[in-house]
């Protein structure tokens, strides 16, 4: 199944409101398959490395844009 939550105009799992969600919603259809990914994150070891991660991520953003002078 292909999720295409970028494009989602429903929100529904924002909103909770799962029952208004598009067929192929991953929060809808695989809510408990979810809820055991995120609790991996809740980890510390695994939490540090999501979290250094994106600061790596954003500091490669910031490079980028003091190189196009912004």
């Amino acid at each position: 199944m292909k999720y295409t939550c970028a494009y989602c105009k429903k929100h529904s799992c924002h909103k909770n409101e799962l029952d208004n969600a598009p067929k192929n919603c991953p929060t809808k259809n695989e809510y408990n398959k979810l809820e055991g990914i995120l609790k991996k994150y809740e980890e510390r070891e695994n939490y540090d490395i999501a979290k250094a991660s994106a600061e790596i991520v954003m500091f490669q953003c910031v490079i980028q844009l003091l190189k196009l002078n912004f």
